[in-house]
């Protein structure tokens, strides 16, 4: 075979555990995918086809909040509207909102897929119990890891079922006031303060506004930036400890690293 026809896999190992998963499902589901000469090294004609469905929609569905959760510092730093009817305390207190919505969201998938192997690779395994039990542990640790993600910020501010940012809370309360006293009360302000004195603290306000707006900004690009880099660690890392049961279960091999090796012996 001519060297320069050669695929090339190089890049394989540096993908993240996800990609190179999904990538194999997607042959076994589809072993056409294959050109030919490839297809003879791989046997599949005991892959579930409905199994492999089932959890190339789990890992999809991580994929896509993985790749959420990955945008928030843009967000955080760029995602304003120029809009005079929403203020920035209104955005970036949506933006938080959101965050930890999503941060759930993703945790919850990554403990979807877990649920399944835990239920799943005991039907294969000679050590049920030992697995079932490293899939406890490992649910345990997920739903640790990710316990700390609002209260990190500030431990004492929820209420319901909303998160209150304690630095925002200022700004928002400053915006408050000053809506009520420029906007409500007008008549009121102008007969108890003088000129001078209104301006002085409605200057105040807009300050005190501003300020809390910048600090929670800056915390939060720094917190989403910190939190992109550890979850994608995190799923890596999870993902290669139960990448061998998933397979075994699924009975399936690795057809993009495999090939891979072939060619790098060629």
């Amino acid at each position: 075979m001519n060297k320069k026809s050669k695929p090339d896999f190089s890049e394989w190992e540096k993908l993240p555990v996800l990609d190179q998963i999904l990538a194999d499902l997607a042959i076994y589901y589809e072993p056409d995918l294959l050109k030919e000469e490839h297809r003879a090294f791989f046997d599949f004609s005991m892959t579930n086809k409905k199994q492999i469905e089932k959890y190339r929609d789990l890992l999809l569905s991580i994929m896509y909040a993985w790749q959420k959760i990955q945008r928030y510092e843009l967000y955080f730093t760029s995602f304003y509207p120029e809009s005079s009817e929403i203020s920035e305390v209104e955005a970036l207190n949506h933006h938080i909102q959101s965050y930890l919505q999503d941060i759930t969201i993703f945790k919850n998938k990554i403990l979807a897929i877990l649920g399944e192997l835990k239920n799943d690779i005991p039907k294969v395994a000679s050590n049920a119990d030992e697995v079932k039990n490293f899939f406890r542990i490992g649910i345990d640790t997920i739903k640790n890891t990710f316990s700390g993600v609002a209260e990190s910020r500030n431990p004492h501010t929820h209420k319901g079922m909303r998160f209150f940012d304690g630095q925002l809370i200022k700004g928002e309360n400053a915006q408050g006031a000053l809506k009520l006293l420029s906007e409500h009360l007008v008549k009121e302000v102008d007969n108890l303060f003088t000129a001078e004195s209104k301006k002085e603290f409605f200057e105040k306000l807009r300050k005190d506004e501003e300020e809390s707006v910048r600090k929670t900004k800056e915390w939060w690009i720094i917190g989403t930036r910190k939190n992109a880099k550890q979850s994608t660690e995190m799923l890596n890392k999870v993902l290669l400890a139960v990448r061998p049961a998933m397979y075994k279960f699924l009975k399936v091999r690795s057809p993009t690293k495999e090939i891979s090796s072939i060619f790098s012996l060629s």
